[in-house]
């Protein structure tokens, strides 16, 4: 049966993210059998009401934003009298969750109502005082509440309420994560020039607050012989590579800047060792690392009590490390550089994961399954 679904998400392609991914695909997936309509914040591009791939979005005008959230009264009323059969509402945010909330109190509860719960709100004390009123409501309505992990679920102080979770990991497209000979050797080429023979240790993602650059930092200055690669932009870039300075490690810490996918999987595939040192649960389970592990590459992340531990899972397929600790970040970085067994058998392992366990066809069906109802 055909269904009509609304999907609500902060942004959608093209804008660049790995919420928008996500959703994108989904939607994709969905449109072949169902009508399909997203509502969203413009993003610099303007209000405007495209077809993408058989999906229609509407990107509502966005008026101001504050602390990271857009304010968009025209999404609020057009969620507000939108008619469908599913409504479901990626969170947080803050504007559309209120608007969601309004929607009920007027029309009452109508369809089936999923939420996808990213992540718990950080900061923002009087933002996120005004929308858990909303969003308590929500998740009281809710017919389930999308998880990447239950880690994530049994910590979350945004879900005070009971409701039914259902746990999809996050996945990626392994088809993108293939490289050809000529690909491999411009990758070789390109370390080579840029660390000689010494060993390399990659990051890729945002620089964020919560990303522990300034530990990675810290630990590259205990680790003297080794080059760093630094990929990604964000508001602590600056931060990072001042720090690296002061340090005096700015000849072997390689701050790239943004990079496409390609570049990004090339990086990846010459790495001894990738470091995932975030340092806070707003790091619900990191794609990054898994995009790593894909590559075969060996990881050191952080002992969070989030997803990224059900994906880095220690001395099986990565070693976990004490967030915030440099020197223990340091150690085991050291340690996977100089043991090249150990290196292999992680890597083989990482790889063997994703590929049996974080599938994007994998994300993407049990999504769409938890939404239709199924």
């Amino acid at each position: 049966m055909s269904l009509k679904i609304t999907t609500i998400g902060k942004y959608y392609f093209p804008f660049e993210g790995g919420i928008e991914a996500i959703t994108k695909s989904v939607c994709d997936n969905m449109a072949a059998k169902h009508d399909v309509r997203v509502i969203a914040f413009d993003h610099g591009v303007g209000a405007e009401a495209v077809i993408i791939n058989g999906v229609d979005v509407r990107r509502c005008a966005t008026i101001a934003t504050i602390k990271s959230q857009p304010i968009s009264i025209s999404a609020v009323f057009r969620i507000i009298f939108s008619k469908e059969d599913v409504l479901h509402l990626h969170s947080p945010n803050f504007v559309a969750s209120m608007a969601v909330f309004l929607k009920h109190k007027i029309f009452g509860k109508r369809g089936r109502f999923v939420i996808t719960h990213h992540m718990d709100v950080f900061g923002r004390p009087i933002f996120r005082r005004i929308g858990m009123f909303f969003y308590k409501d929500n998740l009281r309505r809710s017919d389930a509440v999308i998880v990447t992990s239950m880690k994530n679920a049994e910590i979350s102080k945004d879900i005070p309420v009971p409701v039914n979770f259902r746990v999809v990991p996050l996945g990626i497209d392994l088809e993108h994560y293939q490289l050809d000979e000529i690909a491999r050797a411009r990758a070789a080429n390109w370390r080579s020039s840029l660390s000689g023979n010494a060993p390399l240790v990659g990051f890729v993602g945002r620089h964020a607050r919560y990303k522990g650059l300034d530990v990675l930092m810290r630990s590259a200055a205990r680790m003297p012989g080794v080059h760093f690669v630094v990929a990604g932009d964000g508001p602590k870039r600056a931060e990072a590579e001042s720090l690296a300075r002061e340090l005096g490690i700015e000849e072997r810490v390689h701050f790239l800047g943004k990079i496409d996918h390609q570049k990004k999987i090339e990086l990846l595939s010459v790495l001894d060792v990738f470091a995932f040192p975030s340092t806070e649960t707003t790091e619900a389970f990191g794609i990054s690392q898994v995009e790593a592990m894909a590559m075969g590459v060996p990881v050191v992340a952080s002992d969070l009590p989030t997803g990224v531990t059900d994906v880095a899972q220690n001395n099986v397929n990565a070693l976990v490390v004490p967030p915030s600790d440099e020197v223990a970040l340091a150690q085991a970085l050291s340690t996977i550089i100089e043991n090249r067994d150990l290196r292999d058998r992680l890597g083989e392992a990482a790889k063997a994961f994703v590929y049996s366990n974080l599938s994007l066809v994998k994300t993407v069906e049990e999504t769409a399954r938890v939404v239709e109802g199924n």
